[in-house]
Order: C-alpha cells, then sequence, then structure tokens
C-alpha cells in the first residue's frame, strides 16, 4: 500500500506531464485529415493546451472541493455547466485565433470542440478514483491502527491476570513454608522473562512456547503435588512453527484456576498437543466442581476471553476454537494453521 502511495505521489508532476503528452497526440492523430500528423494540428494543440489546462485544473482543485465535496449539488451543477460553456467559447476563440479565421466560420467545429470536455471529464474520473482510494487506505489504516491497539491491550492484561494468579500460588505455599516456594520463585521468574520480552514480539517458535507452557505446568504440580491428576501429551518436535505468543497458556492457566483448584475431590487436568501439516491441534480437558445451586457457575474469565478475542484478529478464517462444558468436565479445542504466511498475511 505505502508502494502505491509513494508511486501516485513521488511521481506527481511526471503523471501529470504524461496526462497531457497522450491527450496531445491524442487530438493531433484524431483530427488530422490529410497527412497522419499534420503541421496545423500541432499548433492548433498547442494553442489550446493552455485552455485545457486551465479548464481541467479549474474543475477538479476548485470546483469538485468547493462545491461537490461540500455537497452544494445545485451550485455545483450550474457552476459546471457554466464551466463548459466558457470552456467551449475560449477553445472557439482559442482556434480562430490560430487559424486566423473569424469565430463565425468556426460554427461548423462546435461539435468536435465540445468534444474538448472529455479532457476535464477524463481528469475528474482519475481524480475520483484516486481520492476513493486513498480513502479506503486510509480507513483500512485505521482499522489496523485499532485493532493493532486492541492486540496490545489484551495482551497487556494476560501479564497482570497471569502474574495475579501465580502470585497468590506462591503465597499459598509460603504460608504453609513449603520447600516447594524457591522452585515456584525461579519458575515464576522464567514465565515473567517470557511474558515480558517474548510476548512484545509479533511470533515466537512454538516449541519456545511450549517450553513455557511446561514451566507453567511445572510450576502448578508444585502447588497440588500428588492430588492433582495431570497428564500432558506434548510433540517433541514442532517443524519450525512459529504462532503468536502467550496463545495457549490462558486455557491451561484456566484448567487449573477455573478448574482444579475448585475440585476437592478428584482433579484432573489432561492436556493434548499435536502437530500436524502445519496444523496445531490443542486440546485441554480438565474437571471441575460446580456450585450447588448455581450450574452455570463455570463462565470464561478474562483469560478465555483475551485469547479468544486474539484468535480472531490474528487468525482470521485460520482456526477452529471450540469451547464446551459438560457434566463436571470443561473442554477446549483449539486446531490452528500456523502455516509460516498465516500471520504476515494478515498483516
Amino acid at each position: 500500500m505505502e508502494n502505491v502511495r509513494g508511486l501516485l505521489f513521488r511521481y506527481r508532476i511526471w503523471w501529470h506531464v504524461i496526462f497531457w503528452i497522450v491527450w496531445y497526440f491524442f487530438y493531433i492523430i484524431t483530427y488530422s485529415q490529410g497527412e497522419p500528423f499534420e503541421k496545423t494540428q500541432f499548433i492548433y494543440n498547442l494553442y489550446l493546451l493552455p485552455v485545457r489546462m486551465a479548464a481541467t485544473y479549474s474543475l477538479i482543485y476548485w470546483i469538485l472541493p468547493k462545491f461537490l465535496f461540500t455537497k452544494k449539488y445545485l451550485i455545483f451543477f450550474i457552476i459546471t455547466i457554466i464551466h463548459g460553456i466558457v470552456f467551449g467559447l475560449a477553445v472557439t476563440y482559442t482556434l480562430a485565433y490560430a487559424s486566423k479565421s473569424p469565430v463565425v466560420e468556426m460554427v461548423p467545429y462546435i461539435r468536435p470542440l465540445v468534444l474538448n470536455y472529455q479532457i476535464p471529464a477524463t481528469a475528474v474520473a482519475i481524480y475520483m478514483f484516486k481520492r476513493w482510494y486513498l480513502i479506503q487506505q486510509i480507513t483500512l489504516n485505521l482499522q489496523n491502527e485499532k485493532l493493532e491497539s486492541e492486540l496490545k491491550l489484551l495482551k497487556s492484561q494476560i501479564h497482570p491476570h497471569f502474574l495475579f494468579n501465580t502470585l497468590n500460588n506462591l503465597y499459598a505455599l509460603t504460608l504453609k513454608k513449603s520447600d516447594k516456594a524457591p522452585d515456584m520463585v525461579i519458575q515464576l521468574s522464567n514465565l515473567l522473562e517470557y511474558s515480558l520480552y517474548s510476548g512484545k514480539e509479533p511470533e515466537v517458535e512454538l516449541h519456545e512456547e511450549i517450553k513455557q507452557l511446561c514451566g507453567y505446568i511445572d510450576l502448578e504440580k508444585l502447588r497440588y503435588g500428588k492430588r492433582l491428576d495431570i497428564k500432558t501429551q506434548i510433540p517433541e518436535s514442532t517443524d519450525g512453527l512459529m504462532i503468536a505468543p502467550l496463545l495457549l497458556l490462558p486455557f491451561v492457566e484456566n484448567s487449573f484456576k477455573h478448574g482444579a483448584s475448585n475440585d476437592i475431590e478428584s482433579p484432573f487436568i489432561h492436556i493434548k498437543m499435536d502437530v500436524k501439516n502445519e496444523k496445531l491441534f490443542f486440546n485441554v480437558t480438565n474437571s471441575y466442581q460446580p456450585v450447588v445451586g448455581k450450574p452455570e457457575n463455570y463462565k470464561e474469565g478474562i483469560g478465555l476471553n483475551n485469547v479468544r478475542r486474539r484468535l480472531e484478529l490474528l487468525y482470521p478464517g485460520k482456526h477452529k476454537l471450540e469451547i464446551t462444558k459438560g457434566e463436571n468436565v470443561f473442554e477446549v479445542h483449539l486446531i490452528m494453521d500456523l502455516r509460516h504466511d498465516i500471520l504476515k498475511n494478515e498483516k
């Protein structure tokens, strides 16, 4: 888009020069009768060039902006008619002067003279198309800036949300004076470093995202110990695929915060991930204990809402997310197309 705009404006003068050269020779070829290029036509069109330029530029740079674009349609219509009449008279008198003929003798040439108005008309068509194109690009830029701002806001919400939950876990261990607290601090440090630095990047390597995801799981294992049945199935190879950072973590975090932490009987979390044909298949299944009398208490929090919106913005039409709630079971099924050109093209 920037290349097109640069082409339109950087060489603006040359576009005008080419425009007038094309029209100049068009009229010479069209109105030459005896020879292919009559000398008189060179002279006539040279005399007419200032008249045509004045009519064209007054129309596109004065009449259109002052009357049409300000929605003064009646005045625009009247001014345009006057403009056409004045232009026709100017062409007639200019040709009479160039050919040294009386103006009365120019009447038979009124029809071809009127055809001179196709120059301003063509210029208006080009001008309106360029204006429409630029408006579309400006609108698209504003939409992209809005989406980018929204993505930054969503990312900024992920960090404190994750930090808040993890600090609560750490606080619980320190109250128990658990020996696991130092290990949790180290794991937390690694995750914070990743979220603060790699989280700012548009894409990270999938294996790095998985590494941090496993780090978070290890951190939660320190908290729950053996009372939590957690199973993970992680691919050994990710084929060098890239992914937007911090997309998978909220699903796992949600399974611990809203599922395992509330299920006091037999909590479980099963995480399965697979990579096939540059597609990521990600499933999280966890138990949850509904509160009696409130069957709808398990709802999507900030984390899931944010990641859902980020998927819509970053991978439109390139992902499938299903979140289902069964009897005491909450499931997330995510399929993502991670071809290298996906995220790049969406930008």
